[in-house]
C-alpha cells in the first residue's frame, strides 16, 4: 500500500469538508496526533482506523483508498475536484481546455494509450 497517497487522500478529503485534524479525531475516536501521522505517512493506519476515517469523512473505504493503485482510474479525482471547487465557469472551461490539450500532447509525444 502507498501510505503517502492514503495520507494525501485523508488530508484532501478532510480539508474539502472544512474539517480540522482535531474534528476528524473526535469523529473517529482517534487522536489528533495520530491523524497527523497518517496524513504525513509517519504511521501506517490499521484497516479499522481507515474504516473509521472513511465513515467520518462520509466516504466509502474504496473511495478513500482511490489513487492507491497505479491503475486506479479514479486516481487524483478528488484533487482535481478540489482544484476546480472555487473556480468560476470561465476558469473551469479554460482548465478543461488546457487539460485536454496537455493530454493530447502527451499521447502524441509519449505514445501513451
Amino acid at each position: 500500500m502507498n501510505f503517502s497517497e492514503i495520507g494525501r487522500q485523508v488530508r484532501a478529503n478532510r480539508l474539502h469538508q472544512g474539517m480540522t485534524q482535531e474534528q476528524l479525531a473526535e469523529r473517529t475516536g482517534l487522536s489528533a496526533p495520530y491523524i497527523s501521522h497518517i496524513e504525513r505517512a509517519v504511521k501506517h493506519p490499521s484497516l479499522e482506523a481507515l474504516v473509521r476515517i472513511a465513515a467520518a469523512l462520509d466516504l466509502t473505504l474504496d473511495r478513500l483508498l482511490a489513487g492507491n493503485q497505479s491503475a486506479d482510474r479514479y486516481a487524483y479525482f478528488s484533487e482535481v475536484q478540489a482544484l476546480l471547487e472555487d473556480c468560476s465557469p470561465l476558469e473551469r472551461r479554460v482548465l478543461r481546455d488546457v487539460a485536454a490539450t496537455v493530454k493530447e500532447s502527451l499521447r502524441q509525444n509519449l505514445g501513451a494509450a
